[in-house]
């Protein structure tokens, strides 16, 4: 509500959320953003939805997920799945737009 109230008239406001993700700002990690949820906040402030952009997919989420793991704890195990995961990827190029990597969103300010 307050990001509205600063915001000029036709004002942009842009964001970027992970949404697949390991927990992060703990103990304040409580909601996972959806485009679902973007919507329904940007009626209920009153914003127009300009764009909500899933990034990545699953197979992107994967590979970030088993990346991170490989950083903290480097393995052949970790990164033969990782070979393993690129190679799928581009064999069997498939849409799985339901587990993105992250959001990008615009809301823009509608005139009062």
């Amino acid at each position: 509500k307050q990001l509205y109230n600063i915001l000029r008239d036709d004002g942009v406001l842009i964001i970027n959320t992970p949404f697949a993700y390991w927990e992060h700002e703990v103990p304040f990690d409580y909601f996972r953003y959806t485009e679902f949820f973007y919507q329904k906040v940007a009626e209920e402030l009153g914003f127009k939805v300009e764009v909500i952009q899933k990034i990545g997919n699953g197979f992107d989420t994967i590979r970030d997920i088993l990346s991170k793991l490989y950083e903290s704890r480097p393995s052949f195990a970790i990164k033969f799945l990782l070979k393993m995961v690129k190679i799928v990827s581009k064999k069997f190029p498939v849409k799985l737009d339901n587990e993105p990597l992250s959001f990008f969103v615009v809301f823009k300010k509608i005139n009062d």
